[in-house]
């Protein structure tokens, strides 16, 4: 599923793009709810494809609400596998009650039906892998590592981001911004202390800023879609990545972090626990604002006695695509 800006042709290997089917993603409110009420052209596309390639089995490998309304017609042909991201729905800011019970029923519900119909259940959290075994002892659960998003783009990233063309060695927050990533948090650490207001911290990526935003001279918010050509320039130029997740299931930027090989602070969910003793990374409690701005100030303490550990060929090992491989095909044979 493709949409304009986001067209997963650029990432597929030209060798194989002959074997792959893109569909485009609905554009506008009205085409989106009828693809999620009557999804008969995705299903179509579907056994088209399976004919055509002679496919027996589906991986539904993010929430994709538009299948709920056909996964059982899937199942009579299929063996279906899902990946859950999140069990447990994260903290939302809703705009309104109608967007509320809109988000609600287009994905939270039709998620929950996936989960319950499909007998294959699939998890890159350790922690979720557990949980899914104890709500659904009677389903098969499967666990592997979190995929890389690394693309060719992003390695060969040959565009600067231009709202920091100038800038450098700052500390960086970049994904989708949502209520469960904290970033309200991280604006308010840089906002009121004292000296964070000498370092430059930018928040890079497209969303509805939930919190009570205000521009100041030391954080710059990008709130728009980074490209994947612009992802290098903005990392490299990175002194420092922080996530202050209030709750977090998976993360892929995390492999973005390794691979560029930069200094992570991180809060102390679950899920990034499951990298402690990786070099270059530390936590702080995510109930304690104070302890962000420790980890901050220790970082810059650091830095300036040229201290600070980067992990070095943790990349390969944690994000390897034979590792990945491996792990799935476990799934399939």
């Amino acid at each position: 599923m493709s949409a304009p800006d986001n067209d997963y042709q650029e990432n597929i290997l030209e060798k194989y793009r002959s074997r792959v089917i893109f569909m485009p993603t609905p554009q506008g409110k009205f085409q989106r709810a009828k693809n999620l009420i009557f999804p008969h052209s995705l299903y179509n596309q579907i056994k088209e494809a399976a004919i055509r390639f002679h496919i027996d089995t589906i991986h539904c490998l993010t929430e994709d609400p538009y299948i709920a309304a056909i996964v059982k017609k899937l199942m009579k042909r299929f063996e279906m596998f899902y990946t859950v991201h999140d069990l447990e729905k994260h903290e939302i800011h809703y705009k309104n009650r109608l967007h509320e019970y809109w988000f609600e029923w287009s994905h939270r519900m039709k998620v929950r039906k996936l989960m319950h119909l499909i007998d294959n259940l699939v998890t890159s959290s350790k922690v979720q892998y557990g949980q899914l075994r104890d709500r659904y002892p009677e389903k098969n659960i499967y666990y592997h590592p979190f995929p890389s998003l690394l693309t060719k783009n992003i390695v060969e990233g040959d565009r600067c981001v231009p709202e920091i063309m100038a800038e450098k060695n700052y500390f960086l927050f970049f994904g989708r911004i949502e209520k469960y990533k904290g970033i309200d948090l991280l604006y308010n650490v840089f906002k009121n202390s004292h000296d964070l207001q000498q370092e430059k911290l930018i928040i890079a990526g497209k969303g509805d800023v939930y919190f009570d935003y205000e521009p100041l001279a030391n954080v710059v918010l990008i709130n728009r879609f980074i490209h994947d050509n612009e992802i290098k320039d903005l990392f490299e130029k990175a002194k420092c990545v922080i996530f202050p997740y209030i709750s977090a299931t998976q993360s892929g930027v995390f492999s973005f972090c390794f691979y560029f090989k930069k200094k992570i602070i991180a809060s102390d969910v679950p899920f990034f626990r499951e990298f402690q003793g990786e070099t270059g990374l530390s936590f702080f409690d995510v109930t304690d604002p104070l302890s962000l701005e420790r980890e901050i100030r220790d970082f810059l303490e650091k830095e300036k006695n040229s201290q600070v550990e980067i992990g070095n060929h943790s990349y390969e090992r944690l994000y390897g695509q034979e590792t990945l491989k491996k792990s799935l095909l476990k799934l399939y044979i």
